[in-house]
C-alpha cells in the first residue's frame, strides 16, 4: 500500500461524516474507504456536470462502503481495475452506478466489480455499463447483486456497447466485450417515462440474470446481442 492509498484509509476511518467534493481513485491498491459524503448538491441548480463521486482507474482491491454521494454524474465509475467493491452505499440525483465508459485509454480492463446492497434513488439511470464504440477492451466478472433503485428518470439498467463522447449512438460494436456479468435481485421502479432495461450490446456471453423485478416506465424495444440462455430480457 502507498502512501497516499494509507492517508486515504485513515481520514475516512478516523472522520467517518468528512464530506468530499469527489474522490478520484488511480493507480492504488488495497484501498478501503468508508462512511463519508460526497455533497456536490449546489450542482443541481448551477449546472454541475463532471461530478464524479468515486472515479476508479487502474486500481485493485478497493473497497468502497457505507457512503453517501450526492451529485450530478456517476455515483461511481469504474473506467479501468480489478477486484473493486462497491458496497452498502447510497446514491443520490446522479447517473447511477456505472461500469465505463471503458475503451479508447491506456487501460481498457475491467476485471472484477461488485455492487452489492447499494440504493440509487432519483436518478438518471439505476445500473450501468457504458462500452465505446470501436474501441477494444475487456469487461468481465461483473456483479450486480441485490442493489434498489427508485425515481429512475432514464433507466433502470443499462448495458450498452455504443458510447461515444458522452452520447449513444445506436451502433453497438464488440471490441470491449461483455463477459460474466451477474445480475441478481435487483428491485425497484423507474419513473413514468423511462425504461426499465436497456440492452445493446455485441460479443457478450456469459451473463446470469435472475430476481430482476423493476416496475414503472415502460419496455425498450431495440434490445440486441443479448447472450442465449442468460434470462435478461427487456
Amino acid at each position: 500500500m502507498s502512501k497516499s492509498d494509507l492517508a486515504v484509509e485513515i481520514i475516512a476511518a478516523q472522520r467517518p461524516r468528512v464530506r468530499l467534493m469527489g474522490a478520484f481513485i488511480n493507480k492504488c491498491s488495497d484501498l478501503t474507504i468508508s462512511d463519508i459524503t460526497i455533497d456536490i448538491r449546489d450542482g443541481d441548480s448551477a449546472g454541475g456536470h463532471n461530478t464524479d463521486g468515486f472515479d476508479v482507474g487502474s486500481s485493485s482491491n478497493v473497497l468502497i462502503q457505507g457512503c453517501t454521494v450526492y451529485n450530478q454524474d456517476d455515483c461511481i465509475a469504474v473506467n479501468s481495475g480489478s477486484t473493486i467493491k462497491f458496497m452498502n452505499n447510497y446514491c443520490y440525483n446522479g447517473h447511477g452506478i456505472s461500469v465505463g465508459s471503458v475503451g479508447g485509454r491506456s487501460d481498457n480492463t475491467v476485471n472484477g466489480f461488485w455492487a452489492e446492497n447499494n440504493h440509487v434513488i432519483n436518478s438518471d439511470n439505476g445500473l450501468r455499463i457504458k462500452t465505446v464504440e470501436g474501441a477494444t477492451g475487456t469487461v468481465t466478472n461483473v456483479n450486480f447483486i441485490s442493489n434498489k433503485i427508485s425515481g429512475i428518470k432514464s433507466y433502470g439498467i443499462v448495458i450498452e456497447g455504443d458510447y461515444l463522447n458522452g452520447k449513444t449512438t445506436g451502433t453497438a460494436t464488440g471490441g470491449v466485450p461483455i463477459s460474466n456479468l451477474v445480475m441478481k435481485d435487483i428491485t425497484g421502479s423507474v419513473n413514468s417515462t423511462a425504461k426499465r432495461v436497456k440492452i445493446l450490446v455485441k460479443n457478450a456471453t456469459n451473463w446470469q440474470w435472475s430476481g430482476v423485478s423493476i416496475t414503472g416506465g415502460s419496455s425498450y424495444s431495440g434490445c440486441s446481442g443479448i447472450p442465449s440462455g442468460s434470462g435478461a430480457s427487456c
